[in-house]
């Protein structure tokens, strides 16, 4: 079986059988429900202010994880899904911009989030193929001043695929992480618990829970601002 990459329709091959992807399916069910605990029991309960940065058309992140917050607000570059989004969710603030060239659109909004959801695409991806994975959007999120208690919730590719299929991805991450060739999860959390720090925020907890098989995780970031 194969999955497309979400560049260009390209496929590569990932699941071997139907019973891997209803396994997959009940991951990435599994991994959302843990997160939204996680998250209701670190800010005591539903009615949090949330955004998604990634929104798409509304996918299972996005129903699963941040359909609880309130205030919530959805960005997404296409039109047509922000349309698709503006029914699904009558009552979001739906934002239709390229969320990094055009962040200081929603700055303010995610100042006044206390959850932060960024389900980005797990490769290069940008009209121009200009962007990879977090590392664009994390250090803008990671900029923000708020006094509020934060949740960020981002996708952590451990073991990427198909790397030498997509020009400038290992370079990008290469860039971004150095070398990772002997790293483990231990080393990916420490990694962003010193980023987070640099930025001036205190981490109270990292969790890492697996969305997709042992490759891609949920990283769960529970930060506080350090003064």
């Amino acid at each position: 079986m194969t999955v497309s990459s979400g560049l260009g329709g390209e496929s590569m091959s990932f699941l071997g059988s139907e019973l891997e992807l209803s396994m997959e399916q009940l991951q990435r069910a599994g991994a959302a429900s843990i997160v939204r605990s996680l998250i209701n029991y670190s800010s005591e309960g539903h009615g949090l202010p949330g955004i998604e940065l990634f929104a798409g058309s509304a996918g299972w992140v996005t129903e699963t994880i941040m359909a609880g917050c309130e205030p919530l607000s959805l960005v997404e570059y296409s039109s047509d899904k922000c349309s698709l989004l503006e029914s699904k969710f009558p009552g979001s603030d739906v934002v239709c911009c390229d969320v990094i060239a055009d962040f200081p659109k929603v700055a303010a909004r995610v100042a006044s989030s206390s959850v932060i959801s960024m389900d980005n695409p797990s490769a290069i991806f940008g009209t121009e193929g200009q962007y990879c994975e977090h590392f664009d959007v994390l250090p803008l999120v990671l900029n923000v001043d708020s006094t509020l208690q934060r949740v960020v919730v981002l996708n952590l590719n451990i073991r990427p695929f198909g790397m030498s299929k997509i020009s400038g991805w290992s370079e990008r991450r290469d860039e971004f992480y150095g070398s990772t060739n002997d790293w483990g999860l231990t080393e990916y959390i420490d990694f962003y618990r010193c980023l987070c720090q640099n930025f001036g925020w205190h981490v109270r907890e990292i969790s890492s829970i697996p969305r997709r098989g042992t490759f891609l995780q949920f990283l769960v970031l529970f930060l506080e601002r350090t003064s």
